[in-house]
């Protein structure tokens, strides 16, 4: 159907390792979903945390995704 629309919301889990002997502290992270090379869905945030020497730490973020409409692959 050509007036069609499918909204994913995908979950995902980002780890971010600090190497470093001194914390770092990230402050913006920003993802895209792609499909097929299309980019068809966002997601951005600020503050994300402080990773403390020598560790990592795992982001959990969720973003939506819509298909349809002039994709001609729905």
């Amino acid at each position: 159907k050509q007036d069609s629309l499918v909204i994913l919301t995908i979950m995902a889990t980002l780890k971010i390792r600090n190497s470093n002997f001194y914390t770092v502290a990230v402050t913006s992270l920003s993802s895209q979903i792609q499909y097929m090379n299309t980019v068809v869905g966002t997601y951005v945030t600020t503050n994300v945390s402080l990773i403390p020497p020598r560790s990592e730490q795992l982001v959990n973020f969720t973003g939506k995704a819509e298909m349809g409409g002039p994709f001609s692959y729905v």
